[in-house]
């Protein structure tokens, strides 16, 4: 019962690291990661973990920084910020580069971006897209989070279910052993 009751009620909590949200986010919104392009902007340790977090499911993906030439990261096509001119020609963009000023404005045709940069990389007002930053994201933890809440009224629901049904269980098996004593 006990473990039950901790499975059911007490172990809600997201557990996805950032890169495994992102992943999910994005799931979520283009489905089948591996048909989609993918690019990440900079060369940040996020983005190093979700190149890793990609790299390791086989996703193929592209990695556009300043300094491509002295850039590796396993399973990345390693692309300069010129490929930054025709960003809306991949469908999943995450940004986390350190930048004074937009490194992506314009029009999108119904991209996914996740810019995680600080200051921002993506103008705001960029149109035809999914644009979520990192407060966003961490908004829509929270709110699964609190979709898994529980109230006290469904855990006493549920303990007096299983409490009767033991009593009942109990009982039947009582009845059935004074029974055989009997006979």
């Amino acid at each position: 019962l006990a473990k039950e009751l901790r499975n059911r009620f007490f172990n809600k909590k997201w557990k996805m690291s950032l890169q495994e949200t992102i992943g999910h986010l994005a799931k979520e919104r283009l489905g089948n990661l591996e048909t989609v392009s993918i690019l990440l902007v900079g060369y940040s340790a996020i983005n190093r973990g979700l190149g890793s977090f990609l790299a390791y499911r086989k996703i193929p993906f592209s990695l556009c920084t300043k300094h491509p030439t002295t850039i590796y990261l396993q399973g990345a096509i390693v692309c300069g910020r010129d490929v930054l001119q025709r960003w809306y020609e991949y469908d999943l963009i995450v940004c986390a580069s350190k930048v004074d000023g937009y490194l992506i404005e314009g029009v999108g045709k119904g991209n996914v971006i996740f810019d995680l940069g600080l200051p921002r990389n993506v103008n705001p007002q960029v149109a035809g897209v999914t644009l979520m930053n990192i407060e966003q994201i961490q908004q829509w933890i929270s709110h699964k989070e609190c979709q898994k809440e529980i109230s006290i009224d469904e855990v006493k629901q549920f303990l007096e279910e299983r409490v009767a049904l033991l009593i009942r269980g109990y009982e039947l098996s009582r009845s059935q052993n004074s029974f055989a004593h009997e006979t």
